[in-house]
C-alpha cells in the first residue's frame, strides 16, 4: 500500500507550507496535521495521481481507506474519502460499512458533512425504499456523528426528501445539548424549507426544539 501511495506521499511533502498548516490545525481546533495544501492544490495533485496510476480495484477499496485514515494528516483523510466516491457506479450493500469507518474515524464537521451528502446522501437516494433499513440504526447510535448523518443525509433530495424519516432522525436529539446535535437539526429543516415551508413550519410549532435549532430552520422565512 505505501508503494502505490509514495509518489502521493512525495508531492505532499514536497507541497508541504508549514505557514498555511499551521493555520489549517487552528482552524480544526488542533486535532488534526496538515501538509499546507489548500483544497485546489490537494484536489489536483490526487487526480493526477489517480490519472497517473491504475484505479484499485473496488474490492481493495476499504483497505485503501484505512490506510489513508492511518496518516495523522487530514490531506490523506480527504483524498480517502474522494477515493470512495469514484467508485459510486460500484456501491454496493457493503459500502455502508466503508461509509460508517469514515464517519466515525477522525471524525469532525469538515468530512462527516462532506461524506453526509456526497456519499450516503447519494448512496441512499438510489435505494429510497430501504433508507429506514440502512439508516435508522445510525439515529440511536451513541456516535453523535452517525446521528448527525442520519439527519442532514437528505439535504440535497429537495421533493425526495423523506419527511416521516426526517423528523424520525431529529426527534430523538431535539433535547441534546451537543452543539452538533442541534446544529444538524436545524441544517436539516432550514434546507427542506426550500422545498415545503409549512412542513417545517408545522414541525416547529409542534416540537419544542433548542433555540439554535429552531433559530437556524426558521433563518430563510
Amino acid at each position: 500500500m505505501a508503494k502505490y501511495y509514495k509518489v502521493l506521499t512525495e508531492v505532499f511533502e514536497d507541497l508541504s507550507n508549514s505557514e498555511i498548516a499551521t493555520k489549517q490545525r487552528a482552524y480544526m481546533r488542533g486535532q488534526f496535521d496538515f501538509f499546507g495544501l489548500k483544497q485546489a492544490e490537494r484536489r489536483t495533485v490526487f487526480s493526477e495521481f489517480i490519472k497517473d496510476n491504475e484505479l484499485p480495484p473496488y474490492s481493495d477499496l476499504f483497505e485503501h481507506v484505512k490506510w489513508l485514515y492511518a496518516h495523522p494528516q487530514r490531506e490523506y483523510h480527504y483524498c480517502a474519502i474522494e477515493l470512495a466516491m469514484k467508485y459510486r457506479k460500484e456501491w454496493n450493500s457493503d459500502f455502508m460499512s466503508t461509509m460508517e469507518f469514515l464517519i466515525t474515524t477522525n471524525s469532525w464537521w469538515d468530512t462527516v458533512d462532506y461524506i453526509a451528502t456526497k456519499l450516503t446522501g447519494v448512496f441512499v437516494l438510489k435505494r429510497l425504499d430501504k433508507q429506514d433499513e440502512l439508516i435508522s440504526p445510525w439515529i440511536l447510535s451513541t456516535n453523535l456523528w452517525l446521528n448527525r448523518v442520519a439527519i442532514i443525509h437528505q439535504l440535497n433530495y429537495k421533493k425526495y426528501t423523506n419527511t416521516s424519516f426526517l423528523a424520525k432522525a431529529i426527534l430523538p436529539h431535539t433535547h441534546s445539548k451537543e452543539f452538533f446535535h442541534q446544529k444538524a437539526i436545524g441544517w436539516a429543516l432550514r434546507q427542506y424549507t426550500r422545498t415545503d415551508a409549512d412542513w417545517v413550519i408545522q414541525f416547529v410549532e409542534e416540537h419544542e426544539l433548542k433555540p439554535l435549532s429552531k433559530r437556524e430552520a426558521l433563518r430563510l422565512l
